[in-house]
This record gives C-alpha cells, structure tokens and sequence, in this order.
C-alpha cells in the first residue's frame, strides 16, 4: 500500500536528514526519497522559479514510487504558493499522505547550517532570502515540528505513523482538481437555506446540491482540544481535557470529500440538517421547513431509523426531475451520544 511522506521547512531545517533516516528504517528498494534540492539543483540545475520544471519532475518520480506501492518520502522546502498544487495531487494519489513541516526560527536555521558541508556552499545571508517562515499547506493539516523535537524523536514518529498507516485500508482521498468545489456549511437553524444556485457553477463545473437529514450520525460532531495536537503538552493517557470546540468533521465531512475527488466535474454543495437526538418528528420537521428552500436540494440523504418520513421525504424536498432520489444512510456511524438531546458535553478522555 503506497505512502506519501512530505517533509517541508526552511533551508538548513533537518528535512533531508530525518528523510534519509526514516528511509534506513525499511528494507532496500522499499522506501524512496524524493529530495527537491537533488532534482532541482543537482539534475536541472534550475532556479526556484514559478512554474519550474522541477515540480513536473518531482510529481513524476513520486508518482513512480507511489504506483509501485512503496513508501515515497518527498522532501525540500516546497514554498506553499509553488508546489502546493503538485503535492495535492500527490496526496490525493497516494492510499495514505502524512504531512510534515519544521517551524524553526531564522536564527535556529543559521546555528544548524553552520555545522553542515553546505555551509562553504551558501552563506546565511543568502539563506535569508530564501526564508519563508511557517507557510503551511492549504490542503492538509501537517505535524509541526519545531527546535526543540531531537532527530531520533522526529524520525520514531514519522516511522510510527507510517507503520500505522500501512496497517489500516486506504484513508479518505482529498481533493485534488476539486479541491475549490466543496462548500460546506452547518445551518444555523432547521430551515436554513442554501446560498447558491443550482445548474453550472461559476467554475463551469456541473452543481449538485445535498441535503443532509437525521439524527448524532448525520449531525456527527466531533470534540477537539487543541491539547491533543501540542507535542509540549500532550496530555496523559487517560486524563481528562477540556473541549474547546465542536466540528461538523465526521461522516457527512468524509463522503463529501471522497464525492469531490472521485467526480471532479461536479460542484457539490453540502447543507448539513442533522440533529443530535433528535426524534423522527424532528426530523420530518427540518425536511418540512426546508422544503420551500429556493434553489430546492437535488439529492437528500436521510440517517435510517426514520423510515416514517422516507416517503415523504422523497416527493417533498427533492425537485420533480425522475432522477433526483433520496438515499437512506445507515446508522452506525459513531458520532455524538444519540442520547444527549441536552447538548455536548464539555471534556473527553484522552486515549492512546
């Protein structure tokens, strides 16, 4: 199963060495590098320049690895304005992307070049210009990785996160072509409307609008402590911390972006109705207050377990094109407590 690793940072981070040392941890011919300064500097001898031809050749030797299912580490500074794109199609190729990026000081960046054999090569002055600060992706939430983390710890993780990730099936893809498609919206009360119109979108790609009913499956909130994601304070296991939020990130989240990588052509449009304990009166009361929305849903998916509204459903909220249908979800899906009609609760566990 392939695996893309992307390593960014700044010139003189530590990309190439970790990138090096996670790869000496699997056999020979089963984890490929990909090093921006070899192809850019080494194979064309190129500038960083837009539109450079090194990001073709970069793509091209990550996609060979990643069709032959091996581990593909692609390392550099990779400014977010220049390669973004190229690495979105990486990720959205791979079975599994983990994203990586070092968040060093100019001054820490300096200390560490000059103990490298580059140092005779460029001087710090240089690398000033080549600084670009914390530039993360637009697509992907990377692990963050700063002076503080040893190369031993970053490279156990990188490794570990690997290894898991080879063990699980094929993760959700992210968008690539249809990365801008996705709108998605919470409503902020049963009955909110859509904000825009069905037919051709503005980027000339075919719209579909979905309605998304039902109860803790659909609604699906999911509690995030910023405590969980800070390497200095991770909390132990089994201590409880405090929720700082509730996202709309779990099952209506997942399919809309698988929707929107396997069908490119189609803007998709995602109204998200669900109610967390909510009873099948409930329910049938948000496709009702729904259903005098303008433009009208082209597609609802209702949560199963209210099979007494299906059938209204189907001919109410829905435009009368015979193609239009509504599907039927089932339940299982874990989410927030289909019990807790009273609301989140205010902390969690955190778990291994």
């Amino acid at each position: 199963m392939s695996v893309l690793v992307v390593i960014r940072g700044n010139s003189a981070s530590g990309k190439t060495t970790t990138a090096r040392a996670v790869q000496r941890r699997f056999p020979r011919a089963q984890c490929l590098v990909v090093s921006q300064d070899t192809v850019r500097r080494l194979m064309l001898r190129e500038f960083d320049v837009p539109a450079a031809r090194n990001i073709d050749l970069l793509e091209q030797i990550a996609m060979f690895g990643l069709s032959r299912d091996l581990v593909v580490i692609v390392e550099g500074i990779l400014d977010a304005d220049r390669y973004s794109p190229m690495l979105q199609r990486l990720t959205a190729s791979a079975a599994h992307a983990l994203h990586y990026c070092f968040d060093l000081s100019f001054e820490q960046t300096v200390i560490r070049h000059a103990g490298r054999p580059q140092a005779a090569e460029f001087s710090g002055e240089q690398m000033a210009q080549w600084f670009r600060g914390w530039q993360p992706l637009p697509f992907a939430d990377e692990v963050r990785i700063d002076a503080d983390w040893e190369l031993e710890v970053i490279v156990d993780r990188i490794h570990t996160d690997i290894t898991h990730a080879r063990t699980c099936g094929p993760s959700t893809p992210v968008p690539s072509r249809a990365a801008d498609s996705v709108t998605e919206f919470d409503a902020a009360r049963v009955g909110g409307a859509f904000s825009s119109r069905p037919g051709v979108s503005s980027s000339g790609r075919t719209a579909l609008r979905i309605a998304w009913f039902g109860t803790s499956l659909v609604e699906h909130f999911e509690a995030f402590s910023a405590r969980l994601v800070d390497q200095a304070d991770l909390p132990l296991v089994g201590s409880t911390v405090t929720v700082d939020q509730w996202r709309r990130r779990g099952y209506v989240h997942a399919v809309t972006v698988w929707a929107s990588t396997r069908f490119p052509d189609i803007e998709f449009t995602v109204g998200n109705y669900g109610q967390g304990g909510a009873t099948s009166s409930d329910v049938l009361a948000a496709v009702h207050a729904t259903i005098n929305d303008q433009p009208r849903a082209d597609l609802a998916v209702l949560g199963c377990g209210i099979n007494d509204v299906c059938s209204l459903a189907k001919f109410t909220c829905c435009s009368s094109d015979a193609r239009r249908r509504v599907v039927a979800a089932r339940s299982g899906w874990p989410g927030r407590d289909p019990g807790n009609s009273s609301g989140p609760a205010d902390s969690l566990h955190a778990g291994v």
